[in-house]
């Protein structure tokens, strides 16, 4: 088994610096092109075709990047699987490569809209964000990179297979940065009111960032479905899930009150958009945030 897990890691380890490494230098181009675009299109001056072409280059370093998160993301699972102890360092390079996925995302809804913005001649505020985003982007690539030439001690800790309190954590460490990042965002929405958009920003953005939850959670059930023997939760675990239940309904009728009362005598403004998915979110928060500290507990 540790000879099989080597040689893959060892094909895996080549195609993830490499791409890694291209993303880096896709961003660096990126910031240099958009900040030579910016003062055209803050102004409204006309492209050129070689500025779209320019721009069609960012959208080919983010397959690469792409490709590189999900190498990234399926190397780190590999590991979480088989490792004897799940290390800080490897929940936060979990994290960076599922931020540098959702990230993807940001990217192309913010130059979208300052497109949009350019074309009907309008004030384009994402580029204040779009250059954060950016430089957020070459961070992930750069500690990924680091994390991968460095081996991050994959190989070495998989001494024994403890899948299933393994994946128990994973679930729930994703569920909680899923969660956090759902909750932040749609807070901003009682900020921006005015440029809220019911598609866009409370129905798809939700939906992308659950998107690594999902996969985390359909990959737990392929690794049950697979066991001989299968037990979906030991008593321990079952235990957790339901003190975590109980908090999580607590939490949620007071936090959404809460939010009820604050907003009773303005039902009809940003809280009638923002209401279910900051639900969803909430209790995706609070259910995997109580799971690990009751799991880390023991």
């Amino acid at each position: 088994m540790e000879k099989t897990l080597k040689n893959i890691d060892a094909w895996l380890k080549i195609p993830a610096v490499v791409t890694g490494i291209l993303s880096i230098g896709f961003f660096v181009f990126d910031l240099i092109i958009l900040l030579q675009l910016q003062p055209k299109m803050v102004h409204f001056d006309s492209l050129s075709e070689r500025d779209f072409q320019l721009v069609n280059y960012s959208g080919y370093g983010l397959i690469v990047f792409l490709l590189f998160c999900l190498l990234s993301i399926y190397r780190l699972l590999r590991f979480l699987k088989y490792a004897e102890r799940i290390t800080f360092l490897s929940i936060v390079s979990l994290a960076a490569a599922i931020a540098g996925f959702l990230l993807i995302f940001s990217f192309i809804g913010l130059l979208d809209d300052i497109g949009d913005q350019y074309e009907q001649k309008l004030s384009q505020p994402e580029w204040n964000w779009l250059y954060p985003v950016i430089v957020l982007q070459i961070a992930v690539a750069v500690w990924l990179v680091c994390m991968h030439y460095l081996d991050m001690n994959l190989v070495r800790q998989e001494k024994q297979i403890t899948l299933d309190g393994n994946i128990f954590l994973l679930v729930h460490y994703t569920g909680s940065l899923c969660g956090f990042l759902g909750v932040v965002f749609l807070l901003t929405g009682f900020r921006f009111a005015s440029a809220w958009n019911l598609l866009i920003h409370s129905t798809i953005v939700p939906i992308i960032l659950l998107i690594p939850y999902i996969l985390i959670l359909v990959y737990w059930l392929i690794c049950k479905l697979q066991e001989k023997s299968r037990t979906w939760f030991d008593e321990k675990q079952l235990q957790d899930i339901g003190k975590s239940a109980i908090l999580t309904l607590i939490i949620h009728f007071l936090i959404m009150t809460g939010l009820f009362i604050l907003n009773y005598n303005n039902l009809a403004g940003a809280v009638r958009l923002l209401w279910l998915p900051i639900d969803l979110f909430l209790c995706l928060t609070s259910f995997s945030v109580w799971n690990l500290i009751f799991y880390t507990k023991g």
